[in-house]
């Protein structure tokens, strides 16, 4: 390999060797993301990637919360590519958490490059997008959401947007609004939505500004709208087959919009922003050494903005010195607003957005604006340092440097002369380390300003002195103790369900508080059918049941086996009360009115075992339970169930499943409606006689969604064809 080459490679073999060095643990196997990673992110990754090696598309996820969608739920992120990539590491119906963490971390390295590139087109040096790729791999954000993989997933994708919308600009191509739309598109099938509202917004400003910028210019106008128009086609259209489900969901979820008082949890509180110089001032959350005192302990994470001592002192240096250049009049402006909106309830103008602007009423913790700030400061920072490989830094600014230096140093000083009474043990051990890194940069600039360090050995030593500290600052926040494949490991129990159910499929109770018999989303690995789950698009329907006492709604969802506390002692205990998971009955009830529905249930002497509750009369005949019906589940998979019903006078077929919309019936072969049965489970009008009952995932947003993504992919290819033999006339002529 030549000279030329390796020097064209090595910002990669730079970010490479870092993120391994940054991740080694975790990536040979001896420590784990934890978390979400371990609780959500890992067995959606293995919930789907099992199904689809099996030829299963997985719509539906019967083991969580008694069923609910999955595939609708934008976070399962199922055609995110580099999820599609885990599938051949399935074997033998198992995908290991190794592989799964391997390609989160790989997402850190992207995470660099996309940077590197997007500064690069900006005009600045290899070296100050080397440092920009550093800061942001390794910034504050994306270290402490290591374990929201989604997060990760969905946000590193900003800088190559960025990239292609700047060259629209430049070059007013539409082939690179065709690629800013595609990666767009990957953003939003990555499963995390509030990130792409970030991104859409910092995007939107950005487009105005250089609008503003171009028309001063005169510059026509006219000829960028259309490659700009192409971004969020491309991008919402590739993601339709995504997003169309998901709003069918959302509208059926606990959560289509959430109250202020709930949206402005998580606010960046105004003390906080010391933790943009000493990030661990109050104390840090990670595993084996949790210390947190500012608050709830996830607060650490969701409002960590830091990217280091010098990118905050570079970025400082670009704003007064860079201040006429439109990238960086743009960049402060954003990080100013980012950080306005970061305080959420402290400060007026989340309040505006909430109220005003598409998205804010449907996500909360606003601190987590903190990740368009380290964007800000990323890109800044790497504009100080460009300036800095350019010019030295004036009299000015060293001297208001020293003073600054200097109060640091005395307020470290007298308070290990005299301890400060509020400040602990912790905050000070912290801000002794920021004021080593704070002073060891302040060396370098005064010594590079006396002439005394030449230009090529500071910018080694500004590299070396970001990188030494990210790495002290965040190179073991993720590294958990506790082994996945241990903390789902299958034991006795799951043993003895998967031998229950293939005698007759019924569902568990498997927590009472403490105690906890099986994980929460256990059953996506092991395929037990269970009535807890880890999600927080919880179904409305299964959400409000739950209201009802606890027996009731056990017995209602077909719960066999549950815990029971007798004295100090808590037993898995079997019962006969419950629901067969298929039943007929041949009495129903008119009720319109949900809280009508739910009280009527909740009667001691209501049974759902005869008497269905419906909204609309449905035309049965009289009578109990006859012993001449049967019900027998002749097919069970997540998207489909065939059953076998006999029965001898009109009734309803009751299934013990949670109602959603997206679900079909056939009846001997004839499309019949399914309707919701008290109040949650679905239902379907049988006549006299025997019928073979076919109950399939159908869901008709899917199949738009679908066809949306294949035109646009469509109009994509044909809009790169027309360009290219466009291009190639012009060259003839």
């Amino acid at each position: 390999m030549g000279f030329q080459r390796i020097r064209k490679i090595a910002p990669f073999l730079i970010f490479l060797t870092l993120v391994v060095a940054f991740f080694w643990r975790i990536l040979i196997g001896k420590r784990f993301l934890w978390g979400d990673f371990t609780d959500q992110n890992y067995p959606y990754r293995f919930f789907a990637a099992t199904h689809l090696s099996e030829g299963t598309f997985p719509f539906w996820n019967p083991y969580i919360f008694a069923g609910m969608p999955f595939f609708a739920d934008i976070q399962s992120a199922v055609l995110y590519p580099f999820n599609l990539l885990l599938i051949p590491f399935v074997h033998g119906g198992y995908l290991s958490p190794v592989v799964v963490e391997w390609v989160a971390i790989f997402h850190f390295l992207l995470a660099g490059i996309f940077m590197y590139f997007f500064i690069r087109t900006l005009g600045l040096g290899k070296h100050a997008s080397i440092l920009g790729g550093i800061i942001f791999m390794f910034c504050g954000f994306f270290v402490t959401h290591g374990s929201n993989i989604n997060l990760i997933e969905a946000s590193i994708w900003i800088p190559l947007l960025f990239l292609f919308v700047e060259r629209i600009f430049r070059s007013r191509k539409t082939r690179d609004g065709i690629v800013g739309g595609f990666i767009l598109g990957l953003s939003i099938l990555a499963g995390y939505p509030q990130a792409v509202m970030f991104m859409g917004y910092a995007l939107l400003l950005y487009i105005l500004f250089r609008l503003i910028s171009y028309t001063r210019a005169k510059e026509r106008v006219t000829a960028i709208i259309w490659p700009l128009l192409l971004v969020p086609i491309i991008g919402f259209g590739l993601s339709a087959v995504q997003i169309m489900p998901a709003t069918v969901l959302a509208k059926e979820s606990v959560r289509p919009t959430m109250a202020y008082d709930n949206a402005v949890e998580g606010s960046f509180k105004p003390s906080q922003i010391i933790t943009f110089l000493v990030p661990k001032f109050f104390g840090s959350w990670e595993s084996g050494k949790r210390t947190y005192w500012g608050g709830e302990f996830w607060e650490y994470w969701e409002t960590c903005g830091y990217v280091g001592v010098l990118p905050l002192i570079l970025a400082i240096l670009a704003m007064i010195y860079k201040r006429k250049q439109f990238m960086v009049t743009y960049l402060s402006l954003l990080l100013f607003l980012s950080f306005l909106l970061a305080l959420g309830k402290y400060g007026p103008l989340y309040y505006l957005a909430y109220h005003f602007l598409p998205g804010f009423n449907r996500f909360r913790i606003p601190g987590r604006f903190v990740y368009l700030m380290g964007f800000s400061l990323t890109i800044l920072a790497s504009y100080g340092f460009d300036y800095l490989a350019r010019n030295k830094p004036t009299r000015r600014f060293m001297l208001t440097f020293s003073i600054i230096s200097g109060l640091m140093l005395f307020i470290s000083l007298l308070h290990h002369v005299k301890s400060f009474p509020n400040i602990r043990e912790v905050s000070a051990l912290q801000y002794d380390l920021f004021l080593i890194l704070w002073l060891c940069s302040y060396s370098l600039l005064y010594l590079y300003s006396k002439d005394r360090l030449k230009k090529t050995p500071l910018l080694s030593s500004m590299l070396l002195l970001v990188i030494i500290d990210l790495f002290l600052f965040g190179g073991k926040f993720n590294e958990g103790y506790l082994d996945p494949r241990e903390f789902f490991a299958k034991n006795r129990l799951v043993n003895f369900l998967e031998i229950q159910n293939r005698k007759e499929i019924s569902r568990i109770n498997a927590r009472l508080d403490p105690i906890v018999a099986l994980r929460r989303n256990g059953g996506s690995i092991w395929r037990y059918f269970g009535i807890e789950g880890y999600n927080p698009l919880m179904l409305k329907r299964f959400s409000e049941i739950r209201r009802l006492r606890r027996d009731r709604w056990f017995d209602i969802l077909n719960v066999k086996y549950r815990m029971v506390r007798m004295g100090n002692i808590v037993h898995l205990r079997e019962v006969d009360s419950y629901l067969k998971r298929a039943f007929i009955v041949h009495q129903i009830k008119v009720l319109k009115r949900e809280e009508k529905i739910l009280k009527e249930l909740n009667r001691e002497d209501f049974n759902p075992n005869e008497v269905a509750i419906v909204k609309e009369y449905r035309p049965v005949e009289a009578g109990a339970l006859e012993a001449k019906d049967s019900v027998s589940i002749t097919s069970y998979s997540p998207n489909n169930i065939e059953i076998f019903a006999k029965t001898s006078k009109n009734g309803i077929l009751v299934l013990s499943e949670i109602y959603y919309p997206a679900w079909k019936a056939y009846v001997d072969g004839e499309r019949v409606k399914i309707f919701d049965v008290d109040y949650a489970l679905r239902g379907l009008y049988l006549s006299e006689g025997e019928h073979k009952v076919k109950i399939v995932y159908d869901s008709e947003y899917f199949k738009i969604g679908l066809y949306i993504s294949l035109l646009t992919i469509a109009f994509a290819v044909v809009l790169c064809f027309n360009t290219r033999h466009s291009l190639n006339d012009r060259r003839l002529l």
